[in-house]
């Protein structure tokens, strides 16, 4: 641990990535195409019928955050 650095401070970060979950704005998604963040889910938490607007299953969700990294229209995001 370097001088001034707070372990808990970081312990406190992770726990809350942990407890966030991604949800989609379906007004930002173009619904025209098959969505790029549904193959980069590693729990299988993104559901897409046809080219309509994805959705995020909560519970399997896991927040990584690779939905979000990888659209191209910011329409995934974490909630608030």
């Amino acid at each position: 641990m370097r001088l001034g650095e707070d372990k808990s401070i970081n312990v406190i970060e992770k726990e809350c990535e942990m407890l966030r979950k991604a949800i989609i704005i379906k007004e930002r998604c173009p619904q025209d195409h098959p969505c790029p963040a549904l193959p980069k889910c590693p729990t299988d938490a993104i559901l897409q019928k046809g080219y309509n607007a994805p959705e995020v299953i909560e519970e399997k969700c896991i927040g990584c955050g690779k939905c979000v990294k990888i659209c191209p229209t910011g329409a995934f995001q974490f909630e608030r």
